[in-house]
């Protein structure tokens, strides 16, 4: 099964999750959030891209996008949620200064973005889960 993302350091954007595979079958890892920097002025930064579409599958599909970050000052901030899959959410958004939520287990979904604000320590991002495959068998 494809490796989780590794939630972003603290100063670096997150990781693309690995991609899962059984035979033919691909689920592809989605792409890591965006770093945003503690500063003093409003800045909206816009959330990691969805992955792209599973192939090889009868129904292929993609993971939605992780949401966007909202700085308003130096003490005000919320972080972007992780991406979604149908099977589970992603991490929260944080409004305070925290590390990132980690994505509910075995769902493909995405890590929280951590906030930080000014005079702030280290928060690193929240880890994406693992992928999967689902196999139905009909007799």
């Amino acid at each position: 099964m494809g490796l989780k993302g590794a939630g972003g350091t603290s100063g670096a954007n997150g990781v693309t999750g690995g991609d899962t595979t059984w035979g033919a079958l691909t689920a592809k890892g989605g792409l890591g959030g965006v770093f945003q920097a503690t500063q003093v002025s409003l800045l909206d930064t816009v959330g990691g891209l969805g992955g792209p579409i599973s192939t090889g599958g009868d129904v292929n599909g993609a993971g939605a996008p992780g949401g966007n970050s909202k700085r308003s000052n130096g003490t005000i901030a919320v972080s972007g949620f992780g991406g979604s899959t149908s099977l589970g959410g992603g991490g929260g958004a944080k409004s305070a200064q925290s590390a990132g939520l980690d994505a509910i287990a075995n769902t493909g979904s995405g890590g929280g973005g951590a906030a930080t604000i000014n005079g702030g320590g280290v928060t690193n991002g929240g880890n994406g889960a693992d992928g999967l495959i689902r196999v139905i068998e009909y007799y």
